[in-house]
């Protein structure tokens, strides 16, 4: 594979993962508020009589333990695409540069 189709295949990939990209970065921007959100919702719940044991009761319920693990997930995954992204966004630069650099009759 020559340096363009690695470009254009790098290229495909930026436009084929932009939509799951996308989902994953706005899940990741809003899961530490959804978590705030969940964490009060169980407290209210709670049978606790204090502030703190309320509180202590929202952080150890099951449904809050499974929306952590569920955040852990979806930033690896988000983390992962993101890498991904950027060594395909520098695949593309590193092409054009070499581009560039053979147009000007630098041989490389």
């Amino acid at each position: 594979m020559n340096y363009l189709e690695k470009a254009e295949a790098a290229l495909d990939y930026l436009e084929l993962s932009e939509n799951e990209f996308s989902r994953l970065k706005a899940l990741v921007k809003y899961a530490p508020d959804r978590l705030k959100v969940l964490s009060s919702t169980l407290a209210l719940e709670s049978s606790e009589k204090s502030v703190t044991g309320k509180h202590t009761a929202s952080l150890a319920h099951p449904d809050y333990e499974a929306a952590i693990d569920a955040y852990e997930t979806v930033t690896k995954e988000f983390n992962l695409i993101q890498a991904k992204r950027n060594r395909a966004e520098l695949t593309i630069e590193f092409w054009r540069s070499l581009n560039s650099a053979q147009k000007l009759g630098n041989p490389v």
